[in-house]
């Protein structure tokens, strides 16, 4: 199907369109935006399973590089809303989504933590 529907779209593409999706459209209320990643989690965890066969032998960088964009998409999501953001990568964390590495690897890359710094304080 994605191959038909978006075939200019790297799988970790379309991974991170979902999660936005996700995100825009349930940013009503938490409540909503639980629902809505509950409903996708199957499809999320389908697109990390391709991702993960694209590569042989699997390449545990690539994987950890998937895990970061996601974390990077939510953060840019709720960039002016901390609470939220915590709470999103707390959901993130309890699906299997992103590993508890790959949320250690997004906290300490120094380009996401500089964006991340700068957004806070206005800079």
């Amino acid at each position: 199907v994605m191959q038909v529907a978006m075939p200019n779209l790297g799988v970790d593409d379309v991974l991170a369109l979902l999660v936005s999706c996700c995100l825009s459209r349930g940013r009503k209320c938490l409540t909503h935006e639980n629902t809505l990643f509950d409903r996708c989690n199957d499809a999320m965890r389908a697109l990390i399973s391709e991702a993960r066969a694209s590569t042989d032998p699997p390449e545990p960088e690539r994987l950890l590089s998937l895990e970061v964009r996601l974390c990077a998409e939510v953060a840019y999501f709720w960039q002016n809303n901390a609470q939220r953001l915590l709470r999103t990568m707390e959901r993130l964390l309890a699906l299997r989504l992103v590993s508890s590495e790959g949320m250690v690897a997004w906290c300490v890359n120094a380009a996401s933590a500089a964006d991340f710094v700068a957004s806070r304080s206005g800079i």
